[in-house]
Parts: C-alpha cells; sequence; structure tokens
C-alpha cells in the first residue's frame, strides 16, 4: 500500500511556494452557498462609506478552515481608513504592520476577523477575512478528497496546502503537493489518476507556449490541461530550489453541490 504523508507545512519556504503558485494558477471560484441559517452565523463587518467593494471568494476553505473574505478600495489614505476602521471594529484589536501593509484583527465568538490595508496610489486598498476555526472534533471537510489524491500519487507524497472556494454553480479545488520523484514519473501519475477520474488529456503547454496568458510559469514546468463532462483540471508540475518536484493541480466542477 502506498505510503502517503498529509502534512501542511508551517515553515517559510514551502508558504513562500505555495502563494506564488497562488499568484501563478489564481483563486478559482466554486459551489452553493451556505444555508440561511449558516449565513446569519456569520458575523456581518460593517465597511466604511464610499469605498468601491469587490469580492474575493464567497467561501473559501483553506486545509480545513473556512474563509470568507471581502475586499474593498478607498481614496482614504491607509492611516485615515485605519483610524476608521478602529472605530468600526471596536476593541480589544491587534494590529501588526508587515512591511507597508497593516493588519488589524480581532476575535468574534467562534470566528476571527481581520483587516488588511495596503497603499494603492494615493489611496488604499483593503482586504477583509472572517475566519472559523475548524471543531476539533470533527476532521478536515476535504480529507477523504486528500487521500484520495495522496493515495493516487506517487509514495512520498507531501500534500502542502489544499484551497478550494465556493460560488454557486461551480466548485474549485486546488491542490499543492511535493515529493522527491522526477517530473517524468510524476507526470505520469498525474495523467493516470485524472484519466481513471473520468478526465481527458487535451493537451499539454512548456512555459514558451503557455507564454500569451498572464501567469508566470517556472522554468522547465510542464502544464497539462484535462477535462471531462461538467469539469476542468490544469496540472502544473516543475521542480523547486531544492531539487523536489511541486504539483499544483487545479479543478474547476460545474456539477451541483454534492455531485
Amino acid at each position: 500500500m502506498m505510503a502517503c504523508t498529509l502534512y501542511v507545512a508551517a515553515n517559510s519556504k514551502k508558504n513562500s511556494l505555495f502563494r506564488q503558485w497562488i499568484v501563478i494558477l489564481g483563486t478559482l471560484a466554486v459551489l452553493e452557498s451556505a444555508s440561511a441559517r449558516d449565513e446569519a452565523s456569520w458575523p456581518r463587518i460593517p465597511l466604511p462609506k464610499q469605498v468601491d467593494v469587490f469580492e474575493v471568494g464567497r467561501e473559501i476553505v483553506v486545509n480545513g478552515t473556512p474563509i470568507r473574505m471581502i475586499g474593498f478600495v478607498s481614496r482614504a489614505t491607509p492611516s485615515e481608513l485605519a483610524a476608521t476602521m478602529r472605530q468600526l471594529l471596536g476593541a480589544p484589536l491587534m494590529e501588526d504592520l508587515r512591511g507597508t501593509t497593516l493588519v488589524l484583527g480581532r476575535g468574534e465568538g467562534p470566528f476571527y476577523i481581520t483587516v488588511q490595508l495596503a497603499p494603492l496610489g494615493s489611496g488604499t486598498r483593503a482586504l477583509v477575512a472572517v475566519t472559523k476555526p475548524a471543531v476539533s472534533d470533527q476532521g478536515p471537510p476535504d480529507a477523504d478528497a486528500d487521500r484520495h489524491l495522496l493515495s493516487a500519487l506517487p509514495p512520498g507524497s507531501t500534500l502542502i496546502s489544499h484551497t478550494s472556494s465556493f460560488d454557486a454553480p461551480a466548485r474549485a479545488d486546488q491542490a499543492v503537493v511535493m515529493n522527491s520523484h522526477s517530473a517524468d514519473i510524476n507526470t505520469e501519475y498525474v495523467k493516470r489518476m485524472l484519466r481513471a477520474d473520468g478526465y481527458t488529456l487535451e493537451r499539454e503547454a512548456r512555459p514558451a507556449q503557455a507564454s500569451r496568458s498572464q501567469a508566470r510559469v517556472p522554468s522547465g514546468a510542464r502544464t497539462m490541461f484535462f477535462k471531462r463532462a461538467g469539469s476542468e483540471a490544469i496540472a502544473v508540475i516543475a521542480r523547486d530550489g531544492s531539487g523536489d518536484s511541486v504539483i499544483v493541480l487545479n479543478r474547476l466542477n460545474f456539477a451541483e453541490h454534492g455531485k
């Protein structure tokens, strides 16, 4: 039986790699919203007046933790907007300056609220996130999918992160996996896994062939595009700086919730 390890990376190297892949492939949208009762249980974050709001994801799940995010742009400076958000959020309030980005945070019942304020020209770009920590006696909602994924990949594969998001009628999942096997071996395993799941390989592309897109793919990466009824998948396989292979698998399913 294949030896598989589920592991959510905590060291900065792997987290940095994961963020890079997020930039490469983006966070895709997914499935139906929660029930009205669950919707009401999430705190509503007051926003300043006269801001341009944009949605980031109705509900995103990162390593089993649900997160809801919304962004907005304001003509106010970061310091002016920070003063407004302090009044709207109330005390007690955690504050942390990361470079030019100010992060405000506080707990509200079982939720944790963070607001990131970053300069944007003469104004400010803000990202508001509400996190609902997983209940201790419940396993991650994607645990079965993670086990299926790792059982289909080469022995010794490690799950770095699993992100999913919801936006009816689609569900998007992104899994980042690392192992010490060659790109050729990983390519064959990925093709075999997706073929068993009913996908058909449409085409493969090298970085030069993918240059028309805005995605920035590492040198030597292999990008494969798959399709099946109601679903699309993109797999990128590349080497990191330490020589390990990194597999980034994005799947977008248009089927209804639960199917």
